[in-house]
């Protein structure tokens, strides 16, 4: 499951990279990427909670708010230092929300590689 899986996360980004380099429409390439890693990291919750006893469900509870809290973390972050740097350096607004809106997909990506390598680690 876990390489079939880490191979589908990687099949998803050379599709999103093949999209954002036709140069159309970036935004909603990155945006059905994001749905994707979405839907990998609900289907591996899902499946970690049903092997998981009451204990050991408690903990993966656990482990999820504690990541919410730092994707959230992270959006600010990339809301605030990220988006200075890029009007900084005098790129245009949505050039600046096509690279923030990615490097906030590339966290969640991140997390369901981590939620795949756990399923099969269990």
């Amino acid at each position: 499951m876990q390489a079939q899986t880490l191979h589908t996360i990687d099949s998803l980004q050379k599709k999103e990279q093949a999209c954002l380099d036709g140069g159309y429409r970036q935004t909603t390439c990155i945006g059905i990427f994001r749905n994707e890693m979405d839907s990998i990291m609900q289907l591996a919750y899902q499946k970690l909670y049903g092997r998981a006893n009451g204990a050991a469900r408690a903990a993966l509870q656990k482990d999820q708010m504690n990541w919410l809290e730092k994707q959230k973390a992270n959006d600010n972050k990339i809301e605030t230092e990220d988006r200075e740097k890029y009007v900084k350096e005098e790129w245009g607004e949505s050039a600046i929300r096509m690279f923030l809106f990615g490097s906030k997909t590339d966290f969640v990506r991140d997390r369901a590689k981590y939620l795949v390598k756990k399923l099969n680690s269990h």
